[in-house]
């Protein structure tokens, strides 16, 4: 007997909703900012089609699948599958008209396998459509989220991160964008077109078992051909890097970047030829090991925001007047607007993060035993202190594990912060600096290192009640979020300047760094402001600029001074050891020789001594091969049999 799918009463309830969501739709269409290109007109004409076809011929889209069940149920396996990958590449803004067929048959298998999992153990067709409808419309939501926070898509490795992105997910801006009312509307359409199929068991039992072993092999060979050979990157031209998912798609970029989960050793490594390159710095242990504390501070979004755009004051005005026994300059880091990990874990570490598969975090995969850093080699001259401060919970990142990894012995959470100053809901930098000064009083008749990692500034920047006297010269109130963010900065300036004033009195001889993570998550608009032009305008060298951010380097004693225009992170702690007349172990003297060749480099690209800018790839560029010998030391250092002469100082 036939179930009647809608009563007057619930079919009244969805023509209702439809109809405000057709309004909503529109307005917000209305009102896009983002331009409209011909396959996606071509998708709408299709979508607002099935919205007449709904409404219009519902009795005769009920008659046609009740009286063809079979084949409007595999029409609709077919179909939906499809058009859902096409309102997922739409709603995030994709280039789609760039993919490809190889890339777009990529995508399509991995969802048509999904779609036959999901069948095999549901074996209900309206109830699997219906799954791979919300799993893919959830990933859509996602991505673009995550894009807007962070600049990149979600990936396999984000797994890792869930613990570190719940501490800190009520902080960011959830506002609806037009995309995502879009897409959530194409997803409530073919929902609608789900539920005209008939109700019915999807496959008969030997049938069921048929198909799943049509699947299961279908996942085999897949997983063969994308993981094991290379047939995506030279077929189809696969490359799975930061923000990759507007040319390759979604659900592609999130299985490929499994592949990344697995580090494979570099083409051409070999064990023999980099050992005689670490040979050569063996004995390169130099400096006088003077005795200096040392103070390294990485500052939570710590960004010179008024240096290419004019603010109604000087927000940073006591960084910017330090001249004497000062270092400062341009920092380039890895990560934009999150994964701030990975900055310390070059900082600390040397390496760095171009030749890490994207979207990982070294602290929660690669880690782990006794782990070569900058506190093991200030360890190993006799420092103590050896402390990392974060005034946060202890949990992100597996922080606590790769602290003590790297020879930190003492974690300071906000748990051991005793009535702190908060602006907005974070500990303050003021609060952060004093309970370094706390721990240097407690360190007597010794060396004494630290490390802090500041919260103050993290996103998000809608705090009503925080005041923003300092604001955007040529468009006040414009851009909220970015002069909220312009604001804390002034505190993280005051700060300093505080924790400078208190140094510059003690008798012990004491050097602090400080540097930003990366970039805040503020309005693009400010970006464009700033740049000149919109992001997609920018070229691979300008689009650095997203990646840059201020560092310091004070004493209390004489030093050289010296303005850095270009610097990344993976150098500052062997520059920090330079200054200070430090001990350094053979690969920190190889990354302060490597820095005479390649001043700088990240994840897209490096500048060479000669002031050109090169992408990672770039084998005509001239110093390819140096970058090439850097990433197999770090394939070494990483994942090989470690020589542990060169990465560690002998006590």
């Amino acid at each position: 007997m036939k179930e009647k799918v809608f009563g007057e009463k619930q079919k009244g309830i969805y023509c209702a909703v439809e109809l405000l969501i057709i309004i909503l739709f529109f307005s917000c269409r209305y009102y896009q900012d983002e331009g409209v290109i011909l396959y996606e007109r071509i998708f709408e004409m299709i979508v607002w089609t099935a919205v007449f076809a709904v409404l219009l011929l519902e009795k005769r889209i009920e008659y046609f699948c009740e009286k063809y069940v079979r084949i409007s149920s595999m029409a609709a396996v077919v179909l939906i599958p499809f058009f859902m990958f096409l309102n997922l590449e739409i709603m995030t803004n994709s280039n789609l008209d760039q993919f490809g067929k190889k890339k777009i048959a990529f995508n399509m298998i991995i969802i048509y396998l999904l779609t036959g999992v999901v069948l095999v153990i549901v074996n209900r067709t309206r109830m699997t459509l219906k799954i791979v409808v919300v799993l893919l419309t959830v990933l859509g939501v996602t991505n673009i989220y995550l894009t807007k926070f962070r600049g990149m898509p979600l990936m396999a490795a984000d797994i890792f991160s869930i613990r570190t992105a719940a501490n800190v997910a009520n902080n960011y801006d959830y506002s609806l964008k037009w995309r995502i009312l879009y897409g959530v509307y194409v997803s409530f359409i073919l929902w609608m077109l789900i539920n005209k199929l008939y109700r019915h068991k999807a496959l008969e039992k030997r049938k069921r078992i048929f198909c799943a072993v049509w699947v299961i092999c279908g996942i085999g060979v897949f997983y063969g051909v994308l993981f094991k050979t290379k047939i995506p990157e030279e077929y189809a031209k696969i490359k799975i890097r930061y923000s990759v998912a507007k040319n390759v798609g979604n659900v592609l970029t999130l299985v490929y970047s499994a592949k990344s989960l697995r580090v494979e050793e570099p083409e051409g490594y070999d064990r023999d030829e980099v050992e005689t390159v670490m040979n050569e710095y063996k004995e390169g242990n130099t400096g006088y090991g003077g005795d200096v504390n040392i103070i390294a501070i990485m500052n939570e979004a710590f960004s010179d925001l008024g240096e290419n755009v004019e603010l109604t004051e000087d927000n940073m005005p006591y960084i910017h007047s330090l001249e004497e026994n000062t270092i400062k300059g341009h920092l380039y880091t890895s990560v934009f607007a999150g994964n701030t990990a990975n900055t310390e874990f070059e900082f600390l570490t040397g390496n760095s993060m171009a030749f890490v598969p994207p979207s990982t975090v070294p602290y929660q995969l690669y880690v782990r035993g006794n782990y070569p850093s900058l506190a093991h080699t200030l360890k190993a001259q006799g420092y103590a202190g050896n402390v990392a401060i974060h005034p946060f919970k202890i949990n992100g990142f597996n922080r606590p594990n790769a602290y003590r990894s790297m020879g930190f012995d003492k974690f300071i959470g906000q748990k051991e912060f005793e009535n702190p100053e908060y602006v907005r809901k974070y500990i303050s930098d003021s609060s952060s600096f004093a309970k370094i000064i706390e721990c240097y009083e407690e360190t007597e008749n010794t060396l004494f290192y630290a490390f802090n990692v500041t919260m103050q500034n993290h996103s998000g920047y809608y705090y009503p009640e925080f005041e923003t006297p300092i604001q955007v010269a040529e468009a006040p109130g414009e851009y909220p979020g970015a002069e909220q963010y312009l604001n804390l900065i002034k505190k993280s300036d005051e700060a300093f300047e505080e924790l400078v004033e208190y140094f510059s009195k003690v008798d012990e001889n004491t050097i602090i760094v400080m540097f930003g993570d990366h970039r805040p998550g503020i309005e693009q608009g400010f970006y464009n402001l700033e740049a000149g032009k919109s992001k997609s305008e920018l070229s691979p060298e300008e689009y650095m600029s997203r990646y840059k951010v201020p560092f310091i380097i004070w004493a209390n004693f004489d030093i050289e001074e010296n303005y850095i225009d270009k610097i990344s992170a993976n150098y500052l702690g062997s520059l920090v050891l330079e200054t200070a007349g430090c001990k350094m172990t053979g690969y920190q003297k190889y990354l302060s020789d490597l820095r005479e060749e390649v001043v700088a480099i990240n994840v897209r690209g490096y500048w060479g001594e000669n002031g050109n800018y090169y992408e990672l790839e770039d084998e005509s560029s001239p110093y390819y091969d140096k970058l090439q010998e850097y990433r197999n030391i770090q394939y070494n250092n990483m994942f090989d049999e470690r020589n542990e002469e060169f990465f560690f100082l002998k006590k």
